[in-house]
């Protein structure tokens, strides 16, 4: 989907409409399909309420799984000669920090920065607007199910194994993964009571 901004859908050339995305994933939702969706966060031109928007309109598909990247400008794309025309591309050595999904798996200890930043964004404001992602759509059961569910069909996040003893193998990993995400979420959390509070004081 990348977003749900008609102007972006044109300017990343995706070639169809926020609405033609809509109309076929409900197509494919009416008919049995499994529908899993991408957004991209920090793209040339985006602002803040676009990615709250792209949020919002998630919520409302019915989506069985749902991702939240950051715009990565990999050498050789158009975000790649954009970033650098701007003067915004950040590109470590080793290209360590070209990684789409670094808010999310990063260790929050040790953040790696991202490689392109639009200009009217932070990478503050894009980590906590991916993170609210996150939070707004798998904050249920039902969702919560689908990520650690059916890895057979690749709907699934995560891999258990097929026996007791894979699930052993795997549960340090798994502990610890859970802890980082504890530890990452809290902060988003944390800052969201901060906001809004001082939202009701400023009333």
């Amino acid at each position: 989907i990348e977003t749900a901004s008609e102007t972006l859908m044109k300017s990343i050339n995706k070639g169809e409409t926020v609405k033609q995305v809509i109309d076929a994933i409900n197509l494919a939702k009416s008919i049995g399909y499994h529908v899993s969706a991408n957004f991209i966060f920090g793209l040339p031109g985006e602002t803040h309420k676009d990615r709250i928007d792209a949020i919002k309109l998630t919520k409302t598909l019915k989506l069985d799984l749902a991702k939240y990247n950051n715009a990565t400008p990999y050498p050789g794309t158009e975000l790649y000669s954009i970033a650098l025309s701007q003067k915004r591309l950040n590109i470590l050595d080793g290209y360590e920090n070209m990684n789409s999904v670094s808010t999310f798996i990063e260790n929050p200890f040790n953040k790696m920065p991202m490689a392109y930043i639009p200009e009217g964004s932070t990478e503050k404001e894009i980590r906590h607007d991916i993170l609210h992602g996150y939070f707004s759509f798998y904050f249920s059961f039902y969702k919560l199910k689908g990520v650690f569910t059916r890895p057979d069909l690749n709907n699934a996040w995560f891999d258990f194994g097929h026996s007791f003893v894979d699930f052993v193998k795997k549960l340090p990993s798994i502990i610890l993964l859970l802890i980082l995400l504890t530890i990452k979420f809290s902060g988003f959390l944390l800052h969201e009571c901060g906001f809004r509070i001082k939202k009701v004081f400023k009333k």
